[in-house]
């Protein structure tokens, strides 16, 4: 007796709920009760994988996905039952050949592929994925579907993507003499390797009250930040951060404590700065400099 689909969809959870509510009457592969064995086996070992996992079904390609996938998915509309090539219109032409060799039944593997900007945690993150792509066999030997693992790489690979930035830094930072040099040129890269609206460099008062920004880096989309300020155009409770010694990090000025006033987040907002982090440096128990990244919209910063 073959496996049966109720069985398949069983304590499935949210993907094995929706597969069995979803209306296939006049879609490929049809009504579930008339699924292949090969396509419930195959199912039921993906829904209850904790790897992201996604199976291409029959010549029309259609999407099955378990649900670690849901992550991928983020915001986007549900895919389920579509064509995988509507599915992942974003990056169909990356992996349309992948899908062609499988179903030609020669498996396929590729490593730390940029998959896009998922929305989660209330922000895009650009991601990073390693994936294989599986021949599915059916009952005759000829190939069926495709089944697609992946497994998330984004931290490693932004590890290596800091070490190789620190090893550039370093590198070009040997041959610059010019303190003001220095701030620019550390300013333009640490902008540019984290696609920042602005990066500067300030130099605070022996009082602490004021502060000097001579040099800063922008990405055009924003202007310059250079100028005087008072440290209290912060925010009191950023300011004793930063006394403290503790980098201030701000994800969203419209919604973060330090910034609930309605004046200072309307500073912050006035100068381009919707999300920031500020890094003091202490010398001899006061805030002599502090580093600051600038985000023109909301951003979480890792």
């Amino acid at each position: 007796m073959g496996l049966k689909i109720e069985n398949v969809l069983a304590d499935a959870g949210t993907m094995g709920a929706r597969i069995q509510a979803y209306d296939w009457s006049g879609l490929p592969p049809g009504p579930p009760e008339a699924w292949p064995p090969s396509l419930r086996v195959t199912l039921s070992n993906m829904l209850h994988s904790k790897f992201p996992t996604c199976l291409a079904w029959g010549p029309e390609l259609s999407t099955f996905y378990n649900d670690a996938y849901l992550v991928l998915r983020g915001t986007r509309p549900e895919a389920l039952g579509r064509p995988l090539p509507q599915a992942w219109a974003e990056f169909w032409d990356a992996v349309s050949s992948l899908v062609a060799r499988a179903f030609r039944g020669e498996a396929t593997y590729v490593e730390d592929v940029p998959v896009g900007v998922v929305q989660r945690h209330g922000h895009p993150e650009e991601t990073w994925w390693t994936a294989s792509f599986s021949p599915v066999r059916q009952e005759s030997g000829t190939v069926g579907g495709v089944l697609i693992t992946l497994q998330e790489t984004t931290q490693r690979v932004l590890t290596e993507h800091r070490l190789r930035f620190l090893v550039d830094l370093s590198t070009r930072l040997r041959g610059v003499a010019e303190a003001q040099d220095v701030m620019a040129t550390a300013a333009e890269m640490l902008g540019s390797h984290l696609k920042a609206s602005r990066v500067d460099y300030a130099e605070h008062s022996e009082s602490g009250e004021a502060s000097a920004v001579e040099c800063d880096w922008t990405d055009a989309g924003i202007p310059t930040f250079v100028g005087q300020y008072h440290v209290s155009d912060f925010g009191l409770l950023i300011e004793s951060e930063l006394r403290e010694g503790r980098t201030t990090r701000i994800d969203d000025v419209l919604a973060d404590p330090l910034t609930a006033q309605e004046a200072i987040a309307a500073e912050f907002l006035h100068t381009g700065r919707r999300a920031t982090i500020i890094a003091p440096l202490i010398r001899s128990g006061r805030v002599a400099a502090s580093l600051s990244v600038h985000q023109a919209e909301p951003r979480r910063w890792r």
